[in-house]
This record gives C-alpha cells, sequence and structure tokens, in this order.
C-alpha cells in the first residue's frame, strides 16, 4: 500500500472519492405558550331564583374562553364568598346548581374564577349577583268618580296575544297598582318592555274599564369589561 492514499481511495484508478450523505428532515413542533388569560363574556351576571324552586335547580351556566390551546386553554371553575355554600359549581362546565331552598330576603354576591391548566395557571373571575324577583318598578293610579263599588279600581294588565307576552315579565298588585318584577330583566336581551293597563271599577251589572299602554326601558349597569380588539 502506498503511503499518502488516505479515505476515500478507489484502488486502480487514482481517484478519490466521498459516499453522499442522504439529507435530513428536521421536524420543528411550535409549542404553545399560555399567554392568554381566561375571560368571561361579562364582567357581572345577575340572575334570580324563585324561593320555592328545589334543590338541585339550574340557576345560570357561567362559561369563559380561553385562546390558549391543550392545557393551556382547559378551565376548571371555582366559586368563593358569602353563601357559596347555597350552591354547587360544576367544575367543568360552570353549571350553577341550588343545594337547597332560598330565603326570601336573600340576597348573595358570588365571586366565579376560570382557570387554565398551563404552566403557570393564569385565571379569570365574575361576579354573580342573586337577586330574588320583586323589584318594584313603580305604581299606577286610576281615579273613578262614581260612589260606591261603582267607584272601586282595580288593576291589571292586558294580556296580549303571542306577539307580545311581556307582561307576563311583571306583577301588578291589583287593589294598589304597584307594578313588580316578576322574572329577572336582562337589557342586553330586550331593553324595553311594552305593556297595556287596565283600570276598572266594580260596577254592576257592567263594569267599566279603560287601558292605557306603558313602556319600561331597562337601564344599562356597568356589566361588560372593556376588551382591547388585539391582544397586547
Amino acid at each position: 500500500m502506498r503511503a499518502g492514499r488516505g479515505p476515500g481511495y478507489r484502488p486502480g484508478t487514482g481517484i478519490y472519492g466521498f459516499k453522499r450523505r442522504p439529507d435530513s428532515i428536521v421536524l420543528v413542533t411550535v409549542l404553545d405558550v399560555n399567554d392568554f388569560r381566561p375571560r368571561f363574556a361579562q364582567r357581572i351576571f345577575n340572575t334570580s331564583v324563585f324561593e320555592n324552586e328545589p334543590s338541585g335547580s339550574s340557576v345560570i351556566t357561567l362559561s369563559a374562553t380561553d385562546l390558549d390551546e391543550g392545557e393551556n386553554g382547559r378551565l376548571l371553575y371555582s366559586m368563593r364568598g358569602a353563601g357559596a355554600d347555597v350552591f354547587s359549581l360544576n367544575v367543568d362546565t360552570g353549571l350553577v346548581r341550588l343545594l337547597r331552598l332560598l330565603q326570601s330576603s336573600g340576597h348573595y354576591n358570588l365571586t366565579v374564577s376560570a382557570t387554565d391548566q398551563g404552566i403557570p395557571p393564569l385565571s379569570g373571575t365574575a361576579i354573580l349577583l342573586e337577586r330574588p324577583p320583586g323589584l318594584e318598578v313603580g305604581r299606577v293610579i286610576a281615579t273613578d268618580v262614581d260612589d260606591g263599588v261603582n267607584g272601586e279600581v282595580r288593576y291589571a294588565f292586558l294580556q296580549t296575544g303571542a306577539g307580545n307576552r311581556d307582561w307576563e315579565n311583571f306583577y301588578i298588585d291589583a287593589l294598589s297598582g304597584v307594578i313588580t318584577t316578576a322574572v329577572r330583566l336582562d337589557r342586553e336581551k330586550q331593553a324595553t318592555q311594552s305593556l297595556i293597563l287596565v283600570a276598572y271599577d266594580q260596577g254592576q251589572p257592567v263594569p267599566y274599564e279603560t287601558t292605557q299602554p306603558l313602556q319600561v326601558t331597562l337601564l344599562d349597569i356597568d356589566d361588560n369589561e372593556p376588551v382591547f380588539l388585539k391582544p397586547p
């Protein structure tokens, strides 16, 4: 063997050659960074429950969103505050249920948190306000100049057809004319409620009545937080 013939020499040819190595393919996986905080659609959720609602009744579902992927976007819910023992919260769905009957005078102010499973975990919060229906809207007064029962006035709502059933959302005391809410009202769903009042006397044999339209306009409350168009 001649000296100086190094690796790659082809015997009898005087040529040095090298084998081509195959190209390599490198796969790069971009991992999601937990950089989005869970966010509820509203900052404050209002709900109402009647005092005779049975245990286990659904109250409200509070759901948040997280733009992260995988475990960074998987949310678990928790609840705290005075009276939290009255309700149960599904940690996966955010569904709130009653654990026992409520008192008619009870008011509850609870904080619900949605926490992702990223490292480190991020969380967002919302306020749940539970107030029973019965909020006084106002009082109507009608007069009748007749004497005795012919001048005694009673009040009611005209129960309109399927096109407008706003009267179902309110209660009017037949004697005093005081109007109160019968359900929880949400301005974001319907800002104005249209009612038709009926005032009728106790005359015999035929009572007289008169009607008056009434519009109830709901005031806006600060229940939505500012949202950036693009994340920082």
